[in-house]
Parts: structure tokens; C-alpha cells; sequence
């Protein structure tokens, strides 16, 4: 072996041997990263079951809301309702004459 072909052999190891070191560095940090990985999904889910959770309350709010806003307007209609009665009642009773009611 001449000395040219030793100090390739010698180069091609050490770069072998740099080439394990990352690849130990690099299993080393997705040790590390997995399980972060994992912890901030599971945080996630937590956070996501606590949105649905949240979610549901809301609707039940809107739903509330909407029935007694129409509750409201359902009750806004019928005393109309009574008024045009009771004004076409006075009316055609007599009591009051037509003229008057306009006025």
C-alpha cells in the first residue's frame, strides 16, 4: 500500500466515523423530540375536547336565546293581535264611532 491509497483509507474512515456521530446526534435528538411531540399532541386533545365541551354550552345558549327571542316576538304579534281586536271590537260595538278612532 502506497501512502496515497493509506491516507484515503484513513480519510474515508474518519468520515465514516463523523457520519455515525450525526446519525448518533440525530437518533439522540428525535429521542428527544418524539416524546415532546407526543405531549403537545395530547395537550391538543385536551384543548380540542375542552373547545367541543365549550361548543355545546354555546349552542345551548343560542337555543335558549332564540326561543325566548321568538318567545318575545310571539308575544309582541299577539298584542298586536289583541289591539286590532279590541279596536275593531269597540267599533263595531258602537262604543266608540269611527270617526273618533281616527282621531
Amino acid at each position: 500500500m502506497n501512502f496515497l491509497s493509506l491516507y484515503r483509507h484513513f480519510f474515508l474512515v474518519s468520515l465514516q466515523l463523523l457520519f455515525r456521530f450525526f446519525d448518533l446526534q440525530i437518533k439522540s435528538s428525535v429521542i428527544l423530540v418524539v416524546p415532546l411531540k407526543l405531549s403537545v399532541h395530547l395537550l391538543d386533545l385536551i384543548f380540542h375536547r375542552l373547545d367541543v365541551v365549550f361548543t355545546w354550552f354555546n349552542l345551548l345558549l343560542q337555543f335558549s336565546n332564540l326561543v325566548v327571542q321568538n318567545e318575545f316576538e310571539f308575544f309582541q304579534f299577539l298584542v298586536l293581535f289583541l289591539q286590532i281586536v279590541d279596536s275593531l271590537f269597540l267599533v263595531l260595538n258602537s262604543f266608540v264611532t269611527f270617526l273618533n278612532f281616527f282621531l
